[in-house]
């Protein structure tokens, strides 16, 4: 039954009060991020920390199940991911148990769907009483779909999670709730061990905004739960409150990369540079000052600045500093979504913001429309071969620092590629004498099927279509 005039009226007046508030954010930024949502596993390191959740709740052991097919015998990562991921397989257990309906999988990547919406209302709560509600819907629609933010949505990495936590603890300390605050941003510490340093920026931020020392000892005692998580989950399996054991083993030499080198990859390397991955970020920055100028936000300036910088300098120097498996740099989401935020303050540059804004949406549906790991897969597991140029050396594979440091065959052409394939427009080949003297073009590295067997669309609807079509198409980068 259609709806009346007045019945009209007031779902309008509804509506708009809803979009008036911050949790009007949550709102449509979760119909955004459900309408992109995968439904699927997405990382090996996901899988990891899901099955120690498996054994904790249904194997009653630590140990990681052998057909998994890693060599640890432990997961080696904090548990803070695993305990996130056990209301799903709970769940889903009984939903299998008593209604034979699978749905692990898409109970447990929803998560990733809610900490996108959480953390986009989160800003909008810091946003609004700044800005107003205009200002602050324009910064949120850049942070939500100009960023890396909208693809982290889609994969079942920490990071975004980890940052999630951080704002939020930032949050309660502004209001001037110590202990809680602290609590919050220190179960980041169960989910990456790094977050300690994060959390101690943000104590000094505290202590420098509030001169009140004698919070010292309440946000101390708040960081105890997570000393006691990352204790316990050290006994379990390894028998030792702390310390640790197991990871990348003689595999990965640590922090020990050439830090210049990590230090340009990050920043200004042609295939994982923050700015080609979040064009708004330069808004950000533009912006900064201007923050720092405002009275109530001038330590908060200083704070994302500070995160952003310790965190470049931190994993320049990590031996996989472009964090792959991932879409871009994933070490860098706090400090990149934190200096984005300023952009709230150049928003009156119409002409920049649109243009950034622009080339920003554009850059995350690649990753969006496709898995965001897609490309990385390939790299890893298919063959591919190009020739050297002026050189008389033979052919050679496409790997990760072609993609590092390749502009040709970085993620962006990767992801592009992979695009045009799937709306069946593929690159035609280029002319043998241009490829004599400026290489093979991406297309031709890799064999046209297997173009075609990664191009697939990444929504949990467009499977479910394809399942009543009788079609079952995973993502290759499902594990």
């Amino acid at each position: 039954m259609p709806l009346q005039s007045g019945e009209k009226g007031l779902v309008s007046t509804a509506f708009r009060r809803l979009l008036s508030r911050p949790a009007g954010v949550f709102w449509v930024f979760l119909a955004i991020y459900l309408f992109t949502w995968p439904g699927h596993y997405t990382s090996g390191d996901g899988a990891v920390k899901v099955d120690w959740a498996r054994g904790l709740l249904f194997r009653g052991s630590s140990q990681l199940d052998p057909a998994l097919g890693v060599a640890e015998q432990y997961s080696f990562y904090p548990i803070g991911h695993t305990l996130l991921a056990m209301p799903a397989l709970v769940t889903s257990h009984l939903t299998q148990k008593f209604l034979g309906i699978r749905c692990e999988a898409a109970l447990y990547t929803l998560l990733f769907v809610l900490n996108g919406a959480l953390l986009l209302y989160l800003m909008a709560r810091y946003l609004w009483p700044i800005y107003g509600v205009r200002r602050s819907w324009v910064t949120v629609a850049i942070l939500g779909l100009a960023t890396i933010w909208w693809p982290y949505t889609k994969v079942d990495l920490t990071e975004p999670v980890l940052f999630t936590t951080f704002f939020g603890g930032f949050l309660l300390l502004r209001s001037g709730r110590p202990f809680l605050g602290m609590l919050v941003a220190g179960l980041g510490w169960t989910l990456r061990p790094e977050a300690v340093l994060f959390v101690g920026l943000l104590g000094l931020w505290y202590l420098g905004r509030t001169r009140r020392l004698g919070h010292i000892v309440p946000m101390g005692l708040a960081l105890i739960p997570a000393v006691v998580i990352n204790a316990a989950a050290n006994w379990i399996r390894w028998g030792k409150l702390f310390g640790f054991e197991g990871g990348y083993g003689a595999e990965a030499p640590g922090f020990e990369y050439p830090f210049l080198a990590g230090f340009f990859g990050i920043l200004f390397s042609p295939g994982k540079s923050l700015f080609l991955f979040t064009p708004p970020l330069l808004l950000g920055f533009l912006g900064w000052n201007r923050l720092r100028e405002r009275t109530a936000t001038s330590l908060d300036a200083w704070l994302f600045a500070s995160v952003f910088a310790v965190s470049v300098c931190l994993y320049s120097k990590w031996w996989d500093w472009a964090s792959d498996d991932a879409w871009g740099v994933r070490f860098l989401i706090p400090g990149v979504m934190l200096m984005t935020l300023p952009a709230a303050e150049i928003l009156h540059r119409r002409f920049l913001t649109g243009v950034l804004f622009t080339a920003g949406v554009a850059v995350q549906l690649l990753a969006v429309l496709l898995p965001p790991l897609e490309y990385v897969v390939m790299v890893h597991d298919c063959p591919s071969s190009r020739p050297a140029v002026h050189s008389k050396a033979g052919p050679r594979q496409v790997d990760l620092e072609d993609m590092w440091y390749h502009p040709r065959y970085g993620q962006l052409p990767g992801h592009w590629t992979l695009l045009r394939v799937m709306l069946g427009m593929p690159p035609a080949r280029q002319p043998e004498r241009q490829t004599r003297f400026t290489g093979l073009s991406l297309y031709e590295c890799f064999p046209a099927e297997q173009w075609q067997a990664h191009a697939t669309p990444d929504f949990i609807w467009w499977r479910l279509v394809d399942k009543a079509r009788g079609v079952n198409r995973v993502p290759a980068s499902s594990p």
